[in-house]
């Protein structure tokens, strides 16, 4: 069985800098990116026009994955700290 790794796996194997490539080769600023395009043939991260142009949500792509909002990051974050604070406790 293997894991899928989600868009935040992706941003940190990309390193600590705030420019990603995109599919299209090309460099932006990480907050430019709106999500991850996993097909072997254009790896890479997407812009919100590169989105549109390869119709990723529309098609619902199996390749792509959206970039956590705000507010799912927080989540995610204070869920992560609560399980490893309970765990701790025992």
């Amino acid at each position: 069985m293997f894991s899928i790794k989600s868009y935040s796996q992706y941003e940190k194997e990309h390193g600590s800098g705030h420019h990603r490539r995109c599919i299209d080769g090309k460099m932006t600023s990480s907050g430019n990116c709106v999500g991850f395009c996993r097909y072997y043939g254009h790896k890479g991260f997407l812009t919100e026009d590169l989105r549109k142009e390869h119709n990723c949500t529309r098609r619902g792509c199996d390749w792509y994955l959206a970039k956590p909002s705000t507010q799912e990051r927080k989540a995610l974050t204070q869920s992560s700290f609560a399980m490893a604070f309970s765990q701790a406790k025992r």
